[in-house]
């Protein structure tokens, strides 16, 4: 079979979200943002910070809310997009040849051979940071790092630091995925064997530009201003003041320029054995190679003068063996218990640089173990299964305090490779088959998921950001034969909730921060056919404002109220 599709698309791009305001409690002896007062916002004593005026810190103390420095600070279902920023245009061409065959009655080949081009050009906004009030490294509001004065006048709802990256990316790629499966009995005992290889070769032309606002400037070696931003400051984010005309008016620099090529493969082998209907088993193992080769093509003399001249290719090489176990127990034909452990690898960086030498260092691996069982009851009418998992991302880089760049030492390393993410959790998931009119799905998942990649700082063992403790959803249908439909008229709801999340950052001024919980509700209306089928869903039906993920300093407002129509039909 012989496959095309073309794509173009644009998507918006909202790199900032809902920002969280720069209130650091712990630079005012723990006092939140609801406690504090005008007092309570000293000047530095060394004068190394910015000095505020008495009504200048009481203006300041007026801007505050209880939730400053904990929560986003919501702007309703928009985010902070300025026009200047422009839609991820995507542009995807591909042709995929699958091949189905059986070689014998128990001898299956299954082979895709996929080209893929596919184009992307956008801007984005990031950084624009609003900072309050916050004791970094001993000094209190240390510029840029301190609220926004302007000709003597206080802005403190100011957005500094802001930043705005226009990228253009080409990538084309070839993949090649062959699975040969051969069935056969030894005994009473029915086996499964298979054979699976892959290959993929992309080619990646990736250049990015930059500009910033007046925070930004470089040096030249004498300590003169080479550079400065040419961006104006976001006088206040609740109504922010956009700069004019286009991005090439504010003085780009060329900040990456390179030429990216990623070839990998690998050999998989995997056993599954069922015996006496009661006991399956899997043995898997894969190896597996990814090579990189980087050439680095100059950017902005401006920018970085030791990267502004091209630079020789520079490749690397990776691989290594992962595995997957697994076994499941049947006692009854109700039930089953059931355990899996599994090893993976990731490539140091399919889009970052490579100096050469990332080969001397352990890989990235995946570790994740799950224990469950699952149960069946009043006649096949409830399905239920209960899953407990533990799972680890290893080898992980981090910085050597130890190290100093400015007096290199080969017998003090600069980074280690030996921190992890652990996540351990539990889910349960359970679907009931009431009758022909009722069905029900209910999900819930617990997991604590903590970081603990650099045992030299404060944050060692915090909650992972963006990542919920708890997670539930459900979802009803009602089925019935309305207004003399030949099929079903099938009506559904659902309630999702999701907890808290962690968007700490010490080295930011918020280690308490986080993205609040929430909880939405849709709707949906289907009716199929032999032939055809249409369905109506509602989303966000009470139109709440939420935030969909969390951000590095903030929250990604979600989706408000929408509708979507699919119409499907079948030749």
């Amino acid at each position: 079979m012989i496959s095309a599709a073309y794509i173009k698309d644009a998507i918006a791009v909202d790199s900032i979200g809902h920002p969280i305001r720069i209130y650091n409690a712990q630079s005012v002896n723990g006092k939140t943002a609801g406690q504090v007062t005008a007092d309570d916002l000293i000047n530095d004593p060394s004068t190394a910070g910015l000095q505020l005026s008495d009504a200048q810190r009481q203006q300041l103390a007026n801007s505050l809310a209880a939730s400053d420095g904990l929560t986003p600070y919501k702007f309703g279902h928009r985010g902070i997009i300025s026009p200047m920023a422009k839609d991820n245009e995507g542009e995807e061409l591909r042709f995929k040849l699958t091949h189905n065959y059986y070689l014998t009655d128990d001898l299956f080949l299954n082979q895709q051979l996929q080209y893929r081009n596919y184009e992307s050009s956008f801007a984005r906004q990031t950084g624009a940071y609003n900072y309050v009030y916050w004791q970094r490294n001993g000094v209190i509001n240390a510029d840029p790092r301190a609220p926004l004065v302007v000709d003597d006048v206080l802005y403190p709802f100011a957005a500094r630091r802001q930043e705005y990256r226009q990228v253009e990316a080409d990538e084309k790629s070839w993949q090649y995925f062959a699975d040969l499966r051969y069935d056969f009995s030894l005994g009473d005992i029915e086996n499964e064997f298979l054979v699976n290889a892959n290959y993929e070769d992309r080619d990646i032309r990736f250049t990015q530009y930059s500009i910033w606002d007046k925070d930004y400037t470089l040096k030249d070696k004498n300590g003169a201003i080479s550079y400065q931003g040419a961006l104006p400051y976001i006088l206040d984010i609740r109504n922010p003041n956009w700069g004019d005309g286009q991005f090439t008016d504010y003085d780009p620099l060329k900040t990456s320029n390179y030429n990216k090529k990623v070839q990998a493969w690998g050999l998989g082998l995997q056993h599954v054995a069922y015996i006496h209907d009661t006991f399956t088993t899997r043995i898997g193992v894969a190896y597996n190679e990814i090579t990189q080769k980087y050439e680095h093509l100059g950017v902005d003399a401006r920018y970085r003068a030791s990267a502004a001249a091209a630079t020789p290719q520079a490749s690397t090489s990776d691989n290594g063996l992962t595995y997957n176990l697994g076994a499941t127990y049947k006692p009854t034909d109700d039930l089953s218990i059931f355990i899996n452990h599994s090893k993976g690898r990731t490539a140091y960086s399919v889009l970052g640089s490579v100096a050469g030498n990332e080969a001397d260092r352990d890989d990235a691996e995946s570790l994740s173990t799950d224990l469950g069982i699952r149960m069946k009851g009043f006649d096949d009418q409830l399905l239920a299964s209960l899953v407990v998992f533990d799972t680890a991302r290893t080898n992980l880089e981090y910085a050597n305090p130890a190290f100093d760049d400015t007096k290199p030492d080969p017998t003090i390393p600069e980074r280690f490779f030996d921190g992890e993410e652990k996540t351990k959790g539990v889910e349960l998931d359970l679907n009931a088959y009431l009758n022909e009119q009722w069905k029900v799905n209910i999900n819930g998942v617990y997991q604590d998921a903590r970081e603990q990649k650099n045992p030299n700082v404060s944050t060692f063992a915090a909650r992972q950001k963006g990542v919920p403790y708890v997670t539930a959803s459900t979802w009803l249908t009602y089925s019935a034969q309305w207004f003399e439909l030949a099929q079903p008229l099938k009506i559904s709801a659902g309630v999702k909730y999701v907890d808290d999340r962690s968007t700490n950052s010490s080295s930011f001024g918020i280690p308490d921060g986080y993205v609040p919980s929430y909880t939405i509700y849709d709707a949906a209306l289907s009716y199929n056919t032999d032939k055809w089928g249409i369905q109506l869903n509602l989303n966000n039906l009470f139109n709440k404002v939420y935030y969909s993920k969390a951000m590095f300093l903030g929250g990604m407002p979600g989706e408000e109220r929408n509708a979507k129509l699919t119409l499907s039909y079948k030749l």
